[in-house]
């Protein structure tokens, strides 16, 4: 059996309706040297069948023997991939039409081992948080193809800085032997809680450079039923097929930030001669972990005592770190201020948490009214009409 060139993976669990879209993006690509590797996870629903509909001998079907975590589905899913490279997007995700050509192009271009891009972040009318239902972000971008050193990518995460280098698993294509060599190492992949934060800070550390192409090639949809919805109705349920302990986090609590925080000590714990040189931004965790406390509180979460593991550890601080502290923490005071009593509008308070967004006027475009689904596509082929004429 010949084997593909790339291989995209796709876990599903239960959203046959979003699986069918995200395998059309991959089909209606311009580059056909591919598979498509989808892992149903115990599905109920007719995912299974979905999968298969089109006939397309590039699809092939494997299933869990039991019902797996999201990190443990991925790795299952990742061991079977066959082509050289592979890129995992989630059953809500949707490819651009030109998305596998370009990375192949990359790949064509220099001996690469990792490619990065930019995403566009699509939010349906069911996504809990008013203030981003029925819209869609994408960072400032250039068009460019670059390389971009990796020690510069993995500084960024250990900085808690992710403005340009966005660590989500479909915005990321690896060499599918790097994965196996990291696999062999420290036992798998994709390890919890975040498999982003601890994949792909490991397959850094053994490249020298990355290619990145600057701009977006895949539309993250975020739904009610995305890991984002489910955290801003109940961060607690969001980990419920995560039976995981934060153990080497600073502060409590199941946040973004703590998880981040876990994943990247982790894999710090299992190399720390590779990792020797990087060092956790506890001003920026703090900072974007006191955030998360205001978030949850506002949806009515309980946080006050993951408040006083917060006060207690900026205690522990030194003097210049807690000064340095005091700008991110009045700056979240003042939004939630300037939100709750209504002086901020929720769409500037938005902008203002996203600086450099494009954003347009999809409230005439996308009414969100078929869970996304066309939606998302929409606002895929939207995205890719308005990037024909960027440089490319």
């Amino acid at each position: 059996m010949t084997v593909p060139r790339l291989t995209v993976v796709i876990p599903t669990r239960n959203r046959s309706h979003l699986l069918r879209m995200a395998i059309r993006s991959v089909l209606d690509q311009t580059f056909d040297d591919f598979e498509i590797v989808v892992s149903n996870n115990q599905s109920a629903d007719d995912s299974a069948a979905v999968a298969l509909e089109t006939g397309d001998p590039r699809i092939r079907l494997v299933e869990t023997s039991r019902f797996l975590p999201s990190a443990e589905n991925w790795e299952f899913a990742r061991r079977h991939a066959r082509g050289d490279y592979f890129v995992l997007i989630g059953d809500d995700d949707y490819l651009t039409p030109d998305a596998l050509a370009r990375c192949d192009a990359a790949i064509s271009a220099a001996p690469v081992r990792i490619v990065e891009w930019g995403a566009i972040s699509y939010f349906d009318s069911t996504y809990p948080d008013a203030r981003l239902a029925n819209s869609f972000e994408a960072r400032q971008f250039g068009g460019d193809v670059r390389t971009v050193p990796a020690r510069e990518i993995l500084a960024a995460y250990f900085d808690y800085v992710f403005s340009i280098y966005r660590p989500h698993p479909s915005s990321v294509m690896f060499e599918r032997r790097l994965a196996e060599e990291i696999a062999e190492t420290v036992g798998s992949f994709y390890e919890p809680p975040f498999p982003e934060f601890t994949c792909t800070p490991r397959a850094l550390a053994r490249v020298d450079d990355v290619t990145y192409i600057d701009r977006p090639l895949v539309v993250v949809g975020i739904t009610a039923s995305s890991w984002g919805g489910t955290y801003i109705k109940n961060p607690r349920k969001a980990w419920i097929d995560v039976p995981y302990a934060f153990d080497l986090a600073t502060l409590s609590g199941k946040y973004y930030s703590t998880g981040i925080e876990q994943s990247l000590r982790q894999v710090v714990r299992a190399e720390p001669e590779r990792f020797a040189d990087f060092a956790i931004d506890r001003t920026r965790y703090f900072g974007q972990y006191f955030g998360e406390i205001l978030f949850a509180n506002r949806y009515g979460h309980p946080v006050a005592a993951d408040a006083q593991s917060f006060v207690r550890a900026v205690a522990r601080l030194p003097l210049a770190e807690t000064m340095q502290l005091l700008r991110p923490i009045a700056k979240h005071l003042m939004r939630e201020t300037a939100l709750r009593s209504g002086i901020l509008p929720s769409i500037q308070a938005v902008r203002l948490r996203y600086p450099r967004i494009l954003r347009a006027g999809v409230n005439r475009h996308h009414h969100g009214l078929d869970f996304g689904v066309a939606d998302i596509r929409d606002c895929a082929g939207r995205a890719d009409m308005f990037l024909t004429g960027s440089k490319a």
